[in-house]
C-alpha cells in the first residue's frame, strides 16, 4: 500500500529551498564546515603534538600554533615559527594540499551560488519566511483563482494584510513576483493554515473551487480558532448550509450573489451602481457599519436623535432592522430603538469609528 505524503512535510516544502539550490548551498556550507575543521587540526597538532615531537613541549602557545596554521592554509611564505621535525613537515606538506583543495571547494561553490542566481533564490526564501513570521491581524485566503484574486486585490487596497494559502505552483510563482506573502500548500492541512499564520489571524476566506475543500477548511479552521472570523464560498445552496453548521461565520454563493446583482442592476440601476460606486471607487472613502443593540445599551428605547444619532457630520443612519426582520429605511430622527434592533450606518471610517466608540455599550457591533 502506497504511503500517504506527510502533510506537515509538504505545508513546510513551500519554505524550502528547490534541490540544486540546497545541494549548492549544502556544499558551500560543508565546505566552509571543512575549512573550519582543518585549522582546528593544525593549530591543535602544532599546539600539542608538534612540540613533544621535538622533545619542548612548551615551546609552541598558542598565537603560535594559530599563526603557523594560518600562514600554512593561505600559502603565503612566511618563515616558520619553530623549527619543524620530519613528522611536522609532513604534516605541514598534507595540511597545504588538503587547504588549497577545500579553499577551492569553497570558491566554487560561492560562485555557484552567486553567480548560477542561486543566492537570489536563497534570499527570497529568508524574505518570505520574515514576512510570514512577522504578519499579524491579517486575512488567510484560501484558495487564489478569479475570485481569490479579486479579494487578495480589494483587501490590500484597503491595507489590510493578507496571506494567501494556494497550492497551484505557477499561481504562487505569481504570487511571489507581486510580494504577497503565500504558503504553497493544501489549506485542507492543519499544517497548513498554521504555517500561514492562523493564530494570529484576523480571519479566514475560503474560496477555493469545490464545496468539499471549502468545508474541510472552514471544519479546521473553527476546531484550531474557534473564536475566528470564517467567510466561505459555496457552490450550491445545499453546501451553503453544510458550511455554516461546519462553523463558517458568512457563506456566500457567487452564483446566487452575482444573479442578485443583475437583478439590481435591472430593478434598481441607481442603487446597484452607487453600491458599485461604494465597493470600486479608491477616491471616496465610505463604508457600512452594523450595530446590534443590545438589552443592557444605553441607547435602548430612545429617539435616534436622543441618542446622539443626528449629529452633524457624523455616519448616516440610513436602517433600521426590527428583530422580527421588519426594515426601516431612512428613519426619522423621532424613530425609537429597542433591544434587538439593528442599526446600519454610512460613513467615513473615522465617522464609524466614533460611532462604534458612543456604542460602547452596545450588545454587538459589527
Amino acid at each position: 500500500m502506497a504511503r500517504r505524503p506527510d502533510p506537515k512535510k509538504q505545508a513546510r516544502s513551500s519554505l524550502k529551498l528547490p534541490p540544486q539550490v540546497a545541494a549548492a548551498l549544502w556544499q558551500f556550507r560543508l565546505a566552509l564546515t571543512s575549512l573550519l575543521l582543518l585549522v582546528c587540526i593544525g593549530v591543535f597538532y602544532y599546539m600539542a603534538i608538534e612540540p613533544r615531537l621535538n622533545g619542548d613541549p612548551q615551546s609552541w602557545k598558542l598565537v603560535d600554533a594559530i599563526f603557523m596554521t594560518i600562514i600554512t592554509l593561505a600559502t603565503v611564505g612566511y618563515r616558520e615559527v619553530h623549527p619543524l621535525s620530519d613528522a611536522g613537515k609532513l604534516f605541514t606538506v598534507a595540511f597545504i594540499v588538503a587547504g588549497v583543495i577545500l579553499a577551492a571547494w569553497a570558491v566554487r561553490s560561492s560562485a555557484e551560488l552567486i553567480l548560477g542566481g542561486q543566492f537570489a533564490h536563497v534570499w527570497e526564501r529568508r524574505k518570505r519566511f520574515k514576512m510570514l513570521s512577522q504578519v499579524r491581524d491579517h486575512y488567510i485566503i484560501c484558495g487564489c483563482g478569479q475570485m481569490g484574486q479579486e479579494i487578495v486585490s480589494q483587501l490590500r487596497r484597503h491595507r489590510v494584510p493578507v496571506v494567501v494559502v494556494e497550492k497551484e505552483h505557477h499561481v504562487a510563482l505569481r504570487l511571489q513576483q507581486q510580494g504577497i506573502p503565500y504558503v504553497e500548500g493544501n489549506a485542507t492541512h492543519d499544517e497548513v493554515l498554521e504555517l500561514a499564520g492562523l493564530a494570529q489571524a484576523r480571519g479566514l476566506v475560503a474560496v477555493t473551487n469545490t464545496d468539499e475543500d471549502n468545508l474541510y477548511i472552514v471544519l479546521s479552521a473553527r476546531v484550531l480558532r474557534p473564536e475566528l472570523h470564517i467567510v466561505a464560498r459555496a457552490e450550491s445552496q445545499t453546501a451553503q448550509a453544510k458550511l455554516l453548521r461546519a462553523g463558517a461565520t458568512k457563506v456566500l454563493s457567487p452564483h446566487i450573489t452575482g444573479a442578485r446583482e443583475i437583478a439590481a442592476a435591472i430593478l434598481r440601476p441607481g442603487l446597484a451602481e452607487f453600491l458599485e460606486f461604494l465597493l470600486r471607487t479608491e477616491t471616496v472613502q465610505l463604508d457600512l457599519a452594523k450595530l446590534t443593540i443590545g438589552e443592557d445599551s444605553g441607547w435602548k428605547n430612545l429617539e435616534l436623535c436622543q441618542a446622539g444619532l443626528c449629529q452633524p457630520r457624523g455616519a448616516v443612519v440610513i436602517a433600521l432592522q426590527r428583530p422580527d426582520g421588519d426594515l426601516v429605511t431612512n428613519p426619522s430622527p423621532d424613530t425609537r430603538v429597542h433591544p434587538g434592533d439593528a442599526i446600519f450606518a454610512m460613513g467615513t471610517p473615522d465617522q464609524l469609528a466614533r460611532l462604534k466608540e458612543l456604542s460602547a455599550s452596545v450588545g454587538e457591533a459589527a
